[in-house]
């Protein structure tokens, strides 16, 4: 009897073999931070992430095949099949992901003429992919995913350096240590963006992650790489959607002959390079990650100061809390949206004045009282309106944004300063007690 229960077992072990290993030694799928940033904070859209990355890497190939019912169940059916879907469109538009058809050598011809097929490159192989990255949350038909690892693997580990300062510190000594041309380079690039007035933070880490991004090869033809790029010239200074200057999402490796018929034109006026919408859909992806690190940041310097005023006495609370919020009210009338309301307001003031002066002298005299305030009057109003029209300029909008972060930097050492007063205060006044 035993001897058969033990028969039975080993052909069940060896009919499941492959099942088991699997779900032995796959790492578990988790909530991991660093697809937090990449996904835009997104869980479901994290957790698919890792779902793939960990399917691809114990099959090791770049594609999977899942129904989205089987999503849900890998996913242990916390989410609805509508919030699997508008996360599986989260990571076909950053392009972490590719649908295709089922790779089949047999079909390969009837792919290649397919015309709404085409190829793409993934981990130096050539597959498959649909043009047009449609997703119906209502099949039921099992699903081919491209998956970028090397994509995902680079960006995920960047952003989570990035996020945590140790292991920021740590990651920079390693690469100064390794890249002191590449170093050198960076830090001459950020001097030329600092000297414009434009954003300089481009440190070793992302730069040697998008040249490993790229092979260490020029971005649009991927011959050898001499030079940093801006994709959004020096000379065009920043734009409201995109910040210029040198910055992670705005520098790619360039050969010179690249960086020779780009010249100082905006991306948008270039047609002889074919690369150019792959170097955007990267920068795009970094601009995202860029935007969550900033939140992210935030989030903590937040949690911080209120964990300090926690300490703090209720009366001393209310004070630095009340002070804050007025540096922050008025400082907001000195920044780019403040002036561009000002001037709105003065330009509908302004044309009341002259509606005044076209009306008022047939109803009744005007003496020099009342023409002195109207000259004030329209005197301020081209002041404000003047101001308005200079944050248009790129050379004055840099200018008042760095002037408005130098002055946000002193409010906030300012309020530090008033919380160091108070906490000492509040200890000196604990131990006479």
């Amino acid at each position: 009897m035993l001897e058969e229960e033990e028969q039975r077992l080993h052909s069940f072990i060896e009919r499941k073999r492959d099942a088991i290993a699997y779900y032995i030694q796959e790492p578990a799928i988790v909530l991991r931070q660093r697809y937090l940033i990449l996904a835009e904070n997104n869980h479901c859209a994290a957790l698919l992430l890792d779902v793939f990355k960990a399917s691809t890497d114990w099959e090791q190939h770049d594609f999977v095949t899942f129904t989205l019912q089987g999503l849900q169940e890998a996913l242990f059916g916390v989410f609805e099949l509508s919030e699997i879907c508008s996360a599986l469109r989260l990571l076909l538009e950053r392009e972490y992901l590719f649908l295709g058809p089922e790779p089949n050598l047999s079909k390969f011809h009837a792919y290649e003429n397919d015309p709404n097929i085409h190829v793409i490159a993934l981990n130096f192989c050539q597959y498959f992919a649909y043009k047009k990255q449609v997703l119906d949350e209502r099949t039921t038909d099992p699903l081919t995913f491209l998956v970028d690892r090397p994509r995902i693997l680079l960006l995920s580990e960047a952003a989570s350096a990035l996020l945590f300062p140790g292991l920021r510190e740590i990651k920079l000594k390693r690469l100064k240590e390794r890249y002191k041309t590449e170093e050198a380079r960076v830090a001459r690039h950020n001097a030329i963006a600092a000297a414009e007035l434009l954003p300089a933070s481009l440190n070793l880490i992302e730069w040697i992650a998008t040249l490993t991004y790229f092979r260490w090869q020029c971005a649009y033809c991927g011959g050898p790489y001499h030079l940093i790029e801006h994709y959004i010239p020096i000379v065009h200074g920043g734009e409201p959607t995109w910040s210029g200057g040198t910055t992670w999402s705005n520098c790619v490796p360039a050969c010179r002959s690249c960086n020779g018929k780009k010249g100082t034109q905006h991306p948008s006026l270039v047609r002889t390079m074919p690369a150019l919408g792959r170097v955007e859909r990267y920068l795009t992806a970094i601009r995202t990650i860029e935007t969550m690190l900033q939140r992210l940041s935030q989030e903590q310097a937040n949690n911080t100061q209120r964990a300090l005023l926690a300490t703090l006495d209720p009366v001393d609370r209310q004070i630095i809390t009340s002070y804050g919020r007025n540096l922050a009210s008025s400082r907001s009338l000195l920044d780019l949206q403040g002036r561009r309301r000002i001037g709105a307001i003065a330009a509908i003031t302004f044309l009341l004045l002259a509606i005044a002066w076209f009306f008022a002298p047939a109803l009744h005299t005007w003496d020099w009282r009342l023409l002195l305030i109207w000259m004030g009057g329209v005197v301020v109003c081209i002041c404000g309106i003047g101001q308005a029209l200079l944050t248009y300029f790129p050379k004055h909008r840099r200018a008042i944004e760095t002037i408005a972060a130098f002055r946000l930097r002193g409010d906030e050492e300012r309020i530090h300063r008033f919380v160091r007063l108070a906490r000492a205060k509040q200890e000196e006044l604990s131990s006479l007690q």
